[in-house]
């Protein structure tokens, strides 16, 4: 990681710990690295907020919104407008979110918020979570995984707080997975593992977590139970392409090269256009004729140095034999 990098990673660090002096420290550093670091001004943004000093963020957020606008940004500046209650112009700031994003979580709440009963201290916990969600999937999508992280525990543990309904639920369980992807692609296969299983707990129905679960499983070389895992995809989703060929590619490692061509080809059949999925059915294919040839050159190796004539055309009569085998062994015979 770069310098910048590893500023932003401890600014976020010590933002979790409630130090937003010393975060803010960290994310000047990076902006004087580079001035336009999105991450740097959205983190600089929110610790200011966090100490109450709203109109400095605001400035942070302006910042972002003239270089990069997402609608993450756009929520936090209207969540810091109303703070100051200056809703007009918080409302303004939702829509553009909305217009970029309309699942965007922070932006919905606040509209609900306006409908329903929430205390100003569960309303502060709620835009506290979908804040940290929302840099977290910045950073995730950006395929910055080690500063996700952070963002990523910091929501789960706001999330705890929140009231449990179908939004909380589906929000906690999809970070889950998200932070367990994350470890998975810095080579932490145990803390990836670990969230894995967190996630197919709460909810134990999706697909896609538990092909992730054989993923990781098939990076820690256990094949066997990287199976069990993609045969529980299949109970679910018995037609997804993906879970048969990673099932095909851990039959591969087993050596059972039978059984994973059958796996390969189920999965071309599903997605005929997959060149990945055709690369390996024929390198499968290529090793079983390997394994094949040296199993029928050990075999005519052995019958010459020990039967007679007389029991080779017996065992061509059974079929144990082919006929090319016993040719190649009389002549030698002979």
């Amino acid at each position: 990681m770069d310098d910048n990098t590893n500023l932003i990673l401890k600014g976020i660090e010590l933002s979790s710990q409630g130090r937003y002096e010393e975060a803010i420290q960290c994310y000047d550093q990076a902006l004087a690295i580079n001035p336009d670091d999105k991450e740097g001004w959205n983190g600089k943004g929110d610790a200011l907020d966090d100490l109450g000093k709203h109109e400095e963020a605001i400035i942070c957020y302006d910042y972002v919104l003239r270089i990069h606008p997402d609608d993450s940004t756009w929520a936090m500046k209207g969540i810091v407008l109303n703070k100051i209650n200056r809703h007009q112009e918080a409302s303004i700031c939702f829509d553009k979110a909305l217009s970029i994003n309309p699942h965007n979580a922070t932006a919905l709440t606040m509209q609900k918020s306006n409908q329903e009963k929430y205390s100003d201290d569960q309303l502060e916990k709620m835009n506290k979570s979908n804040k940290m969600a929302h840099r977290a999937i910045e950073a995730f999508e950006s395929k910055k995984y080690e500063e996700a992280i952070p963002y990523i525990q910091v929501a789960l543990k706001l999330l705890k707080d929140q009231p449990e309904d179908q939004n909380t639920f589906t929000i906690t369980n999809e970070l889950l997975a998200m932070l367990s992807y994350c470890f998975f692609k810095i080579n932490k296969f145990e803390e990836a593992l670990v969230y894995a299983n967190k996630s197919i707990t709460i909810n134990p129905d999706v697909s896609k977590y538990w092909n992730f679960k054989g993923n990781i499983l098939f990076a820690l070389s256990k094949y066997e139970e990287a199976i069990i895992c993609f045969d529980k995809a299949l109970e679910i989703d018995p037609d997804k392409s993906l879970h048969l060929s990673n099932k095909g590619e851990c039959l591969d490692k087993l050596s059972k090269y039978h059984e994973s061509i059958s796996y390969y080809e189920r999965a071309l059949e599903k997605d005929p256009n997959n060149e990945k999925i055709q690369k390996d059915l024929d390198a499968v294919k290529a090793k079983l004729s390997k394994e094949s040839s040296s199993k029928t050159a050990d075999k005519i190796e052995m019958i010459k140095k020990s039967e007679p004539l007389d029991v080779l055309k017996m065992r061509l009569a059974k079929g144990e034999i082919t006929l090319e085998e016993f040719n190649e062994i009389k002549e030698h015979l002979e």
